[in-house]
């Protein structure tokens, strides 16, 4: 989708929440300069880092949106939802806005400048270290000379998460339970674990986070290398399968037998839409 489509989306979801166009215009620069107006976007384009940014204003980590969408039964990856999780933050008075003295609510429907809202939001909002809003005022200029004026869609609804298909619990790591893996772990669904893969990457940084060790009791590296398929044989050995082995409870061997138990108990977890 072009970023014009996408900021004419977020413009009519946003007006139809009520909020004013000079606020939309700054969010609009904001998301313009975190994302490139990009929804599914990974901060570095480090696809499947959980801990980093997500999202068109970058929430971080990225399962500050993902957890609370996949709560809500909705697609993290849409315009639809991402609005709706600022929505929520308004309502809620979230404290991702850090300003005291007025509500995000407030600011949200008040009569103020593209540019003065640009400011607002990365100083409150984003909260860097370093501020660097000429760039953010500039393009929420350009939002609100292109779209102020039109109107808002009211009651947008976000896009439930699609329902999978349950994974046959056969214990062999083909491309079904592959591409069922990378979507519950956010990555590119392909079916395929590639060298290095970001799905590897996102396990390995998941299963450190949980604290799984391989068998020197020493965290994974993140390399994206390490989970092999076991469809025509057993797998070689690998530290990141020890270890995905003690996150599932069953043998830790540091390989995919064919058929495995690891991955059987990996199939039951997907099923559930969990990891």
């Amino acid at each position: 989708m072009a970023a014009i489509d996408v900021a004419k989306q977020v413009w009519s979801i946003l007006k139809g929440y009520g909020y004013a166009d000079g606020p939309i215009a700054g969010v609009l620069g904001n998301m313009e300069a975190e994302s490139a107006l990009i929804p599914d976007r990974w901060q570095n384009d480090d696809i499947g880092n959980l801990k980093g940014g997500y999202g068109l204003v970058q929430w971080s980590p990225a399962t500050k949106l993902l957890n609370w969408a996949k709560a809500k039964d909705l697609d993290y990856r849409t315009v639809a939802t991402q609005c709706a999780r600022i929505k929520w933050e308004v309502d809620t008075k979230f404290d991702q806005w850090v300003n005291k003295s007025q509500t995000f609510q407030a600011w949200f429907t008040s009569n103020i400048t593209p540019e003065t809202a640009a400011y607002d939001f990365v100083q409150w909002y984003e909260n860097p270290k370093v501020i660097n809003a000429a760039p953010r005022q500039t393009a929420a200029r350009k939002w609100y000379n292109q779209l102020h004026g039109t109107s808002g869609t009211p009651t947008p609804t976000p896009t439930p998460a699609p329902t999978p298909t349950q994974l046959t619990v056969d214990g062999l790591l083909g491309a079904a339970t592959i591409k069922r893996w990378q979507q519950v772990m956010g990555t590119t669904a392909d079916g395929i674990i590639s060298n290095p893969s970001p799905l590897v990457k996102a396990v390995q940084t998941k299963l450190n986070a949980l604290g799984c060790r391989d068998w020197d009791n020493k965290a994974l590296v993140v390399d994206g290398i390490g989970i092999y398929s076991n469809l025509s044989a057993a797998t070689p050995k690998s530290r990141t399968q020890w270890a995905l082995q003690v996150h599932l409870g069953t043998t830790r061997d540091g390989i995919l037998s064919k058929p495995s138990p690891c991955i059987q108990a990996l199939q039951r977890k997907l099923n559930a839409n969990t990891f």
